[in-house]
Order: C-alpha cells, then sequence, then structure tokens
C-alpha cells in the first residue's frame, strides 16, 4: 500500500502542479485582449517553456484564452502568473486605480505541462501590476495615471467583413468608417455603386452594412477611431447580435443597436463578424467591424474577409514600410514601483516578447517607421 502510495505522488508531480500550492511569487496580468496570445506564449517561455512550466487555461486554445494561470520556476524561485484580459483601457484602469480583477482560482485547478483546458472555471478577485495596452494612456480613461513601462511591439488591425460582403466590398477609408459608425448603417452600394443594392431606392435588392465593434474599455477600439480620425473619445453607434447567437460560422435572428456600446473582447467581436448573417428576421446584411489581424483570421475561416485601409492592402511588409498604417503601440504598463521580484520578471519578459510575438505582431526593432504624437499620430520613416 506503501509502495502504491508513493507511485500516485510521483505520477501526480509529473501531471502538474495539485491545487493548494505556494508560490514565491505572484503576480497578474490584465489589459488587451488583442495581444493575449503572444503575451501567453512569452510568460510561458520566460517560466521554462512548453513541457516545463505547468499551466492551465479557459477558453479553446491559450492563445485565445480570456484567463490563464501559469507556474514555473524563475530566478531561483517558484512564479505563479495569473492573466486575465478585459481591455487596454480598462486594464489601465486597473492598475492604476488597483482595482479587482477577476482571475482562475488556482485552488480549483490542476495545472499541467500540457495546459489543462478549462470552460468556465472558478475566479477570485485579486489587483493587477501589470497590464497590456494597445494604446498609450493618453487615450485611455486615466489619461494621467502614473504608471510605468512602455512600448513593447506593434499591433496590427484591419477591418473584416462577414460573409455576406460582395466582392466590392473590399475597402475602408476614413470618410467612411466615419458615415458608418456615426449613423449605424450604410446602403450596400456605397461600396458597390450599384443603385440597386441602395436599401432606400429598391428596398426588394438593396441591403444595409451594419458596424460592429468594442467597448469603451478597447485599446482596440481607441486606436481605430484615433487612427481614423474619428476621435479617440467620440461616441458611435454601433450594432450587437441577439443572446441566442450560436458563435462562428451559425446563423444570426436577431439583431438591435447597442449604441456606444460594443463588445468585451476580441474573440466575441470576431465571432460575430463571422456569423452567417445571410437570414436575419428576413434581411440579408452585412457586417463590418474593427479586429486585431489576430482574432481576423477566424473571420476568413468562416468565409469572411480582409478588407484594404485607405486603398492599402494588409501586410506586415507594409506595416514595416508604413503605407499600411492601421496599428498601435503595444504598451507593456506597470504599478509605479515594482518590488525586485516583479522587477526581474518584467526584465525578462520584455527581453522575451520579439521572439515570441509570431506571425501577427512587429517587433519594433523591425519598424523602418515612427508613428509621431501618439496613436493615430502621422506615420513618418525612422
Amino acid at each position: 500500500m506503501k509502495f502504491k502510495t508513493l507511485l500516485i505522488a510521483g505520477a501526480v508531480a509529473l501531471l502538474g502542479s495539485a491545487t493548494g500550492f505556494t508560490a514565491d511569487v505572484e503576480i497578474n496580468f490584465t489589459g488587451s485582449t488583442a495581444f493575449r496570445s503572444a503575451a501567453h506564449a512569452t510568460i510561458l517561455d520566460v517560466l521554462g517553456g512548453q513541457g516545463v512550466a505547468t499551466y492551465a487555461f479557459d477558453g479553446s486554445t491559450l492563445g485565445g484564452a480570456g484567463k490563464a494561470l501559469f507556474e514555473g520556476t524563475f530566478n531561483g524561485k517558484t512564479y505563479l502568473i495569473r492573466t486575465s484580459w478585459s481591455g487596454s483601457t480598462a486594464g489601465i484602469a486597473s492598475v492604476a486605480d488597483q482595482t479587482d480583477i477577476n482571475v482562475i482560482d488556482e485552488g480549483t485547478v490542476t495545472l499541467t505541462t500540457a495546459g489543462t483546458q478549462l470552460s468556465g472555471a472558478a475566479t477570485k478577485a485579486v489587483k493587477a501590476q501589470f497590464s497590456f495596452s494597445d494604446v498609450g494612456v493618453a487615450l485611455s480613461s486615466n489619461p494621467t495615471a502614473n504608471l510605468g513601462g512602455g512600448p513593447v511591439g506593434v499591433v496590427p488591425f484591419a477591418f473584416f467583413a462577414s460573409a455576406t460582403a460582395p466582392a466590392e466590398v473590399d475597402n475602408m477609408t476614413d470618410q467612411i468608417f466615419a458615415a458608418l459608425y456615426s449613423g449605424g448603417q450604410m446602403p450596400l452600394s456605397t461600396w458597390t455603386n450599384n443603385p440597386a443594392d441602395d436599401p432606400v431606392a429598391n428596398p426588394g435588392t438593396g441591403r444595409y452594412v451594419l458596424p460592429f465593434g468594442r467597448d469603451a474599455g478597447s485599446g482596440t477600439r481607441a486606436t481605430t477611431l484615433a487612427e481614423t480620425q474619428y476621435g479617440a473619445f467620440t461616441q458611435v453607434l454601433q450594432y450587437g447580435e441577439d443572446t441566442a447567437f450560436g458563435g462562428a460560422g451559425q446563423p444570426v435572428t436577431n439583431l438591435g443597436t447597442i449604441g456606444n456600446g460594443g463588445q468585451s473582447s476580441g474573440g466575441t467581436l470576431r465571432n460575430i463578424i463571422s456569423a452567417d448573417f445571410s437570414n436575419v428576421g428576413g434581411f440579408n446584411f452585412v457586417a463590418i467591424g474593427y479586429l486585431g489581424a489576430a482574432d481576423g483570421a477566424t473571420v476568413i475561416q468562416n468565409g469572411g474577409k480582409m478588407l484594404k485601409y485607405n486603398g492599402v492592402d494588409f501586410s506586415i511588409d507594409n506595416i514595416i514600410n508604413g503605407s499600411y498604417t492601421f496599428w498601435g503601440y503595444q504598451q507593456l504598463l506597470t504599478i509605479p514601483v515594482l518590488d525586485a521580484d516583479q522587477q526581474a520578471f518584467d526584465t525578462a519578459l520584455r527581453a522575451a516578447i520579439p521572439n515570441n510575438l509570431g506571425s501577427n505582431f512587429v517587433a519594433i526593432s523591425a519598424m523602418k517607421v515612427t508613428r509621431n504624437g501618439g496613436d493615430g499620430g502621422p506615420v513618418s520613416p525612422n
């Protein structure tokens, strides 16, 4: 019996960290949902990498998870890292004001080296010391916040259209954006130049294009409104899907305006734009929304498309050379004073980020241009 007990204990140690463990250092991250895939990859790397560190995540993949936990050895100590992504400006507020964020309760899960996938995990409230943000402090709801940190990369964004969009819907301009997001709808004929697509003049054949987007806590939204010169704090008129909506590729049966409101995460918005808008109460709509490039992959997989911005195709090369300007600096912001253990992790994390950006983000060192004057400012050669 004693030998059997020892075998079970050894198996638990190999599989991962059992519930109830203690760590020498605990650090909490919040902020940008657009950067969560790179953030999770970098945290895992700093703690020893795949197969060494143990972790769990709430979602279908680690890269797209809204919350995650990581445990590993760093700098001779055991670190527990919690993440909970709420949006860039919401994250800045959480760190600046030290308001609670909800994270996975590590006492209720087992972390493994393969990654424990969770759904609807139990949570608890903690304070965050770090926040990733797609925008600088000046465009947040706390524009005078006293935070440390700075840029760690470049985050590309793009406009995406649902699978119901015809071939002519292939471009978003600043002028069209202002009309669409201030008015809440546009005739499809704006893109096709075909009178038959105008639902006012020809209600039998015409269709509307509807705008979707993020909530006011989102850095993606702030970047979009600044880049298009609409005004980072100007109110919009966006749509929302029905509560029975089934997810990416599923039919939407009911729609309604949510005014200046929006979706709380890029994952939710990408699933909406990826949905089927061909029969919403008997009407066929086209949905358009703005997303981080990583989230936009789901739209394309479900028959949607990425749009040009001001006539320029999205590509990493076009971002690097400055012809495609719909991007922002990814900030890693911190509480004003970090302790020694937090500072050590911060230094290692910033050094590791360029190697964990993947294909959807750009290292600052690769950029041949600089954005001047803050988010939405002009882009010029270095």
